[in-house]
């Protein structure tokens, strides 16, 4: 995924139990969770989603509680929406490919957070790696910007990418996008990647999505 060099801009859990998921990067784990959590999902049509139709390949996807939109497929993928709003869960019809896109508070995951979002960023990053290689995983790309981070890497004979973004306007919410799949068909999926990260954005609409940090 090196070409997400110059970017700039679900879980299927209860939120008690968020902190724990949006650490799981292993996707065997991940996935164990997920289907665990199946009671605390719904399986919904591309139809039933907030958003609007792009084309006939892709659907801009906005979250209505907190507001993280981005764009995402249109064939292959089932679609399901944990109970807490939270965001949304793609898995490919074969099973082989995790997506999560998701939003929830800034809190839930580090504390003492402000609105300081660099300071976010950056904390949350250096977070994400330093248990990435904690759990046995690599980190083979990252990039930091004051409101944003990108990561992946591998688990074994799966990879991860991961994208989280901060807005100034909504500092209490972060957003990601998040995929696992098997190594072997990641250049089959450079191009639903780059979409995908590329249009990841904090709307700072939705139920909660305006909210700062008190």
């Amino acid at each position: 995924y090196g070409d997400h060099r110059d970017l700039h801009s679900f879980p299927t859990r209860r939120s008690s139990d968020l902190k724990g998921l949006l650490w799981q990067r292993d996707i065997a784990v991940y996935v164990a969770i997920c289907v665990q959590s199946a009671a605390y999902a719904e399986e919904v049509s591309l139809s039933q989603l907030s958003g609007a139709q792009i084309d006939s390949n892709w659907f801009w996807y906005i979250n209505p509680r907190f507001g993280v939109a981005i764009d995402i497929p249109t064939r292959g993928y089932r679609y399901e929406v944990p109970e807490n709003g939270s965001g949304l869960t793609l898995t490919s019809n074969n099973g082989a490919v995790v997506i999560t896109v998701f939003a929830h508070w800034v809190v839930n995951i580090l504390d003492g957070a402000d609105n300081n979002v660099r300071k976010s960023i950056s904390q949350i990053f250096d977070n994400a790696v330093a248990e990435t290689i904690q759990k046995g995983g690599t980190v083979t790309y990252s990039v930091k910007k004051d409101d944003f981070y990108v990561i992946s890497g591998n688990f074994g004979d799966n990879s991860y990418y991961e994208r989280m973004t901060i807005s100034p306007r909504c500092s209490a919410i972060y957003n990601n996008f998040r995929i696992f799949h098997p190594k072997t068909i990641e250049q089959s999926l450079d191009g639903l990647v780059t979409r995908m990260s590329q249009s990841l954005r904090a709307t700072c609409q939705g139920e909660e999505g305006t909210a700062q940090i008190n």
